[in-house]
């Protein structure tokens, strides 16, 4: 398995909003793509998610984030949101560095 396909399967673990691990449990739904709340998402946290980049910021939510954004979009109150730095390699990603450093 290449360095990219590695990378590209830690982001796709990890929830884009709290940056915590998606664990699939048995009987529940599988996690939601962030873009199916893209306006919820622009509305509470004040961040485009237009703006995020497949190689650098995970795609999908967790279903406590899930749920979170359900129960409070009607409360307009801006949360803050996991950042995701750009980067060139995976020795200076954030995400690749620290599922090594757990081996």
């Amino acid at each position: 398995m290449d360095l990219y396909t590695k990378h590209n399967d830690s982001l796709s673990i990890l929830c884009r909003l709290c940056r915590g691990k998606i664990v699939p449990k048995v009987g529940y739904k599988n996690p939601k793509q962030a873009t199916e709340f893209k306006n919820q998402i622009e509305m509470l946290f004040n961040y485009n998610l237009s703006n995020d980049q497949p190689s650098v910021d995970p795609p999908k939510l967790c279903g406590s984030c899930a749920r979170q954004i359900r129960s409070v979009e009607n409360h307009c109150i801006p949360q803050p949101i996991a950042k995701f730095p750009e980067h060139s390699d995976s020795v200076s990603c954030d995400v690749c560095r620290k599922k090594i450093e757990h081996s």
